[in-house]
């Protein structure tokens, strides 16, 4: 599984592997993903690949 978030121009890729189950995960996403979202993401600075860590490579 792999979804994005983000400007496809932006000059940083972040791939954040993750797991569903993972309680340190969601916390993450709750906590931490909203600051960087609005303060990177939202700018065009960084666009996140999200994937889960039992599909890589």
């Amino acid at each position: 599984m792999e979804h994005s978030i983000g400007s496809r121009d932006a000059k940083v890729l972040v791939t954040e592997f993750l797991s569903l189950n993972c309680p340190h995960c969601a916390r993450f996403a709750q906590q931490v993903l909203p600051e960087i979202k609005k303060n990177l993401i939202d700018t065009g600075w960084v666009r996140l690949i999200l994937r889960d860590y039992r599909s890589a490579p």
